[in-house]
């Protein structure tokens, strides 16, 4: 659905501007400290994926997405170089999607995020889900990450 909405080959230009955003908001100096957010990697997902169940109902999505990115870590690094299956390490994995979420409902509503609450040191709860509704996107991306 993204790649439908946004074009292939503008695709991956959008993403990365929404995630400078992203970036910029956790540099503000009204934090007391600075964070990085840098983006190892991006998947561009054009087909379904094994395991991986996204639709309306943000919790259920967000379960499967976290379930989904865990299986891609690997476990053989010390989590900050890149293994030897060429899949950088993340510490938190975020799914932008078109879908109108909602929680605890498959059906659309006024759900933009959701997140587990501190769920960073733990791979299978360090992800985000967030609908796409423009640049805008990059405050609820922040602000679930802010959960963490």
């Amino acid at each position: 659905m993204m790649v439908g909405y946004h074009g292939r080959k503008d695709i991956e230009h959008y993403i990365l501007s929404v995630m400078n955003i992203v970036a910029k908001l956790y540099r503000d100096s009204s934090l007391g400290n600075v964070v990085n957010i840098i983006v190892t990697r991006l998947i561009v997902l054009t087909e379904d994926q094994p395991n991986l169940e996204i639709n309306h109902h943000a919790d259920k999505s967000l379960d499967s997405f976290c379930k989904w990115q865990k299986s891609i870590l690997s476990h053989q690094n010390d989590g900050n170089t890149i293994p030897e299956n060429g899949i950088a390490h993340h510490d938190n994995a975020v799914l932008i999607t078109r879908y109108d979420i909602c929680t605890y409902k498959n059906k659309p509503c006024g759900t933009l995020g959701l997140a587990s609450v501190a769920g960073m040191c733990e791979p299978e709860r360090s992800c985000s889900i967030n609908e796409d509704i423009g640049l805008g996107s990059a405050f609820t991306i922040a602000h679930e990450i802010g959960h963490k």
